[in-house]
């Protein structure tokens, strides 16, 4: 796991934070699914797991800019890129015990397809999806804001969200954020007065 901060003031007006992080884990032992066709050591259901690979990459930034004590612009931009790739499915052997039997060891042939994975077990044969991930996100927010007399404040927003899925599976670097600054998604602009009234 690498995360770095960096935070600092330019001159009078402005303050900056860049706060990027890139991580890699794996569990042996990740929940994948479940399935109805399991036989009778545990109860007639299937309890699947994987190992599972995952990684993900972002950068996170602030900006605040001081017009004047009254008046002042604030943003933070976030992208962020993750993965995850599963291997080695296998279904648990018997209820409470931890013991995992591997797709394609013990008679079991695991296949994959365009839609997933086939496993059989003799003349029993089921299906699982593919449950590999590759998120990219880009969320954004800006903030306008302007206490126009005292105890008065208004507010402008601009929120941003996009979303994409693409390279299932494949290990995120920090060059994976560029493709969420090309993502699909929608924009929000939300305005809000507060208005401070005084009672003698």
């Amino acid at each position: 796991e690498l995360e770095v901060s960096y935070t600092r003031r330019i001159g009078s007006h402005m303050a900056l934070s860049i706060a990027p992080s890139w991580s890699e884990y794996r569990d042996p032992l990740a929940w994948y699914d479940m399935d109805s066709t399991g036989g009778a050591a545990t109860y007639g259901d299937r309890y699947i797991f994987a190992s599972l690979r995952a990684s993900e990459a972002r950068i996170g930034t602030r900006v605040n800019y001081y017009f004047s004590p009254a008046l002042s612009l604030e943003m933070y931009v976030e992208p962020f890129a993750a993965s995850g790739k599963f291997s080695d499915h296998g279904e648990l052997a018997a209820a409470r015990t931890s013991s995992i039997r591997q797709y394609g060891t013990d008679g079991t042939t695991i296949t994959r397809d365009d839609l997933g994975y086939h496993i059989s077990n003799g003349a029993d044969s089921f299906n699982l999806p593919d449950r590999d991930f590759g998120d990219r996100s880009f969320q954004s927010n800006v903030v306008l804001r302007w206490e126009f007399s005292r105890g008065s404040t208004l507010y402008l927003v601009w929120q941003r969200n996009r979303f994409d899925s693409r390279e299932l599976g494949r290990l995120v670097r920090f060059r994976s954020l560029g493709d969420a600054f090309a993502a699909d998604g929608s924009d929000y602009v939300a305005f809000k007065i507060s208005y401070w009234i005084p009672v003698r």
